[in-house]
């Protein structure tokens, strides 16, 4: 969500119950396996389709978008994910235990505070193009929230005044983002 549509020919909304209902979807696929992969082997082809063909497919409309997306699904749906030395990118991989609590601490301790457009397969300047997004509306709720006289009844003009504010803000913004 932090890069929004960038990227895509057309802006879709993809929501909660799209991924809800992939997930639901392959524990499904998974369970009615169970613990016999030969009775029942893994359809790594159905599952791609369902999710780029109809769970999220479904509201691609734009002919480039959906051969993006079905790259995409392509390329992280398969066999390998299963590995115990896949990494989706690099600092991202998965957590080697089925304990929850475990699971949770590696995710707090282990995993990257910030994510970098590269691991969603964007180039660095996505991170530029979302830092320019919201310095706009940064500036654009500065601008709404200053004192529409030109002098305040304290004697403060306009840009004092969100000089003032615009300061206040930086003061309250972590070191790393400044």
């Amino acid at each position: 969500r932090k890069f929004q549509s960038l990227g895509w020919c057309v802006p879709y909304q993809f929501t909660q119950g799209d991924w809800l209902s992939s997930i639901q979807f392959i524990h499904n696929h998974l369970t009615t396996i169970g613990n016999d992969p030969k009775k029942a082997p893994v359809s790594w082809e159905t599952i791609r389709y369902m999710i780029a063909e109809i769970q999220y497919g479904g509201r691609i409309t734009d002919d480039k978008d959906r051969l993006l997306f079905s790259s995409i699904v392509e390329a992280w749906i398969t066999p390998k994910i299963l590995h115990s030395d896949f990494i989706f990118s690099p600092g991202y991989g998965l957590p080697q235990t089925d304990d929850i609590i475990q699971q949770q601490k590696y995710i707090e301790t282990s995993l990257p505070a910030v994510d970098t457009p590269e691991v969603f397969g964007l180039h660095a300047n996505a991170d530029i193009t979302y830092r320019t997004k919201q310095s706009q509306l940064i500036m654009l709720t500065i601008l709404d929230v200053q004192p529409r006289q030109l002098v305040l009844s304290s004697g403060t003009t306009r840009e004092d005044y969100v000089v003032k504010y615009a300061d206040e803000l930086l003061n309250k913004t972590p070191n790393d983002w400044t």
